[in-house]
């Protein structure tokens, strides 16, 4: 008989305790050659737009128009996930003891989404083809980094250091890490390059900590 795929997209918040919905995330729902695709809704949940017949595989990659999450060490491709084979719905969480790569991009996701797609109260977007790409830590024991190794990425580290000691992120952590590095390219972007460069770090950090 027909049937419509579709399921729900959730994240465990290890700051809050809570399981919260994936928001914007496009799901591919391939019936055999066929793909279809759709985004999750506020609550997490999404739906093929037709019936069909047969096994369907769901997989996402972790990106929308504007930005994508790369791998650490593969800078060519985006950050995908298989999340069922063969199955009629599926109901996903995000959580960091079972797959900690996905965790992270899932907490790296939720930020950039809403930075870009929800209300920001009159904030500037980021420029548009961001690379966000997550790290394992930096050398110079910071949180985060705008402008990479290339002019549209930012970096998100997995460890800093904090009194003296090294701090692994939350969830509030990288969600404050990411928005922050972004406003950086709001600021780059807003004010122009050669400006940009020449502002002191202090002016670019009290942009970045007022968004």
């Amino acid at each position: 008989s027909q049937w419509r795929a579709g399921g729900r997209l959730r994240y465990e918040d290890n700051y809050t305790n809570m399981v919260v919905p994936l928001e914007g995330v496009p799901v591919r729902m391939r019936y055999h050659v066929i793909t279809y695709q759709n985004c999750t809704d506020k609550s997490g949940y999404f739906q093929c737009s037709t019936t069909k017949r047969g096994d369907c595989k769901y997989s996402i990659e972790w990106k929308r128009a504007v930005f994508r999450i790369i791998p650490e060490h593969n800078l060519f491709v985006t950050a995908d996930y298989v999340i069922q084979k063969n199955k009629s719905r599926v109901d996903k969480i995000f959580k960091k003891s079972e797959n900690v790569s996905q965790w992270i991009y899932a907490s790296l996701f939720i930020p950039a989404h809403e930075f870009f797609y929800k209300d920001m109260c009159g904030i500037q977007r980021p420029e548009e083809d961001i690379d966000i790409t997550p790290k394992e830590m930096d050398d110079d024991l910071s949180s985060g980094s705008h402008m990479g190794n290339r002019p549209k990425e930012i970096r998100i580290f997995r460890y800093y250091y904090k009194s003296d000691k090294s701090v692994e992120k939350n969830s509030a952590s990288y969600y404050g890490t990411t928005i922050h590095e972004l406003a950086h390219s709001c600021h780059r972007e807003y004010v122009g390059n050669s400006t940009f460069r020449h502002t002191s770090d202090s002016v670019k950090d009290t942009w970045a900590v007022g968004v």
